[in-house]
């Protein structure tokens, strides 16, 4: 049995929303089939439920746009003075 099927582990993005909420306090949203992003006032990371059927290759490649989304937001909090449109320049 593979996590994907593994009730107790859940899917891919529900394991995602899990590790992001417990080591940053980032919220995760599931949905959609759009590009991920980065909600800066909801304090919170978007991404497609369509992540749950990408090849393990891809998925590898989509953590590392997880990560660039939570910079957003780690940077968000480490400069709340800012402005948001400040911080949203990649």
């Amino acid at each position: 049995m593979n996590a994907k099927q593994n009730p107790l582990l859940g899917s891919y993005s529900e394991r995602i929303a899990r590790t992001f909420a417990r080591r940053d306090g980032i919220r995760v949203r599931i949905e959609g089939s759009s590009t991920p992003y980065a909600d800066l006032v909801k304090n919170e990371i978007v991404i497609p439920s369509t992540i749950d059927a990408l090849d393990p290759k891809a998925r590898r490649a989509f953590d590392g746009v997880l990560d660039h989304e939570t910079a957003h937001l780690r940077a968000e909090s480490e400069h709340a003075d800012l402005p948001a449109s400040a911080l949203m320049r990649t």
